[in-house]
């Protein structure tokens, strides 16, 4: 399937409907989903999503959902508008970590259940902080934040300075 064209839509029917895009490789490899878009006043990670779903796969297989929270996209704000109380910020609707609990909210759970269908061995999750984490502690923005296990801690250091590599204002890290 070409990367310009949506292979099906998450919440279809709803104002919340959105596309999402599959690239498989011709070799065997790890499942990786990429996820922007939670935050509708963070568009950079819509941006590098929209990119990345262009990028050639070699091995395995690249999900990408580029606008998780298309209606607080549209508006340019943090949460997701008319939602009611306690289910504005699509961000932390989903079950913690080691819980078994519900998606609260129909976007959440859509995008929950999507998620676990997909059975991703590597989620991403993209967002735009408003600072660089190492200038502040009100922001986990220009972070890299991983799970637990020993693969993800041992990668980190090499995702943080691939992206570190791309600065190049020094001044502001």
């Amino acid at each position: 399937m070409a990367a310009s064209e949506p292979a099906g839509i998450i919440a279809a029917g709803t104002a919340a409907a959105t596309p999402y895009y599959v690239k498989d490789g011709r070799g065997d490899g790890p499942s990786v989903m990429i996820i922007a878009g939670m935050h509708g006043n963070e568009p950079a990670g819509v941006c590098a999503a929209d990119q990345i779903r262009q990028w050639p796969v070699m091995r395995g297989r690249l999900v990408v959902l580029p606008r998780a929270n298309v209606a607080a996209l549209a508006v340019e704000k943090r949460n997701t508008p008319a939602e009611p109380r306690g289910l504005e910020n699509l961000n932390r609707n989903f079950p913690k970590a080691r819980q078994r609990g519900q998606a609260s909210g129909a976007l959440a759970a859509a995008l929950w259940e999507f998620t676990r269908q997909q059975k991703p061995d590597w989620l991403i999750d993209l967002h735009e902080g408003a600072d660089f984490n190492s200038m502040t502690n009100k922001s986990a923005g220009s972070s890299v934040i991983v799970s637990r296990t020993p693969e993800a801690r041992s990668l980190a250091p090499v995702i943080q300075s691939a992206v570190n590599a791309t600065i190049t204002n020094q001044n502001i890290h």
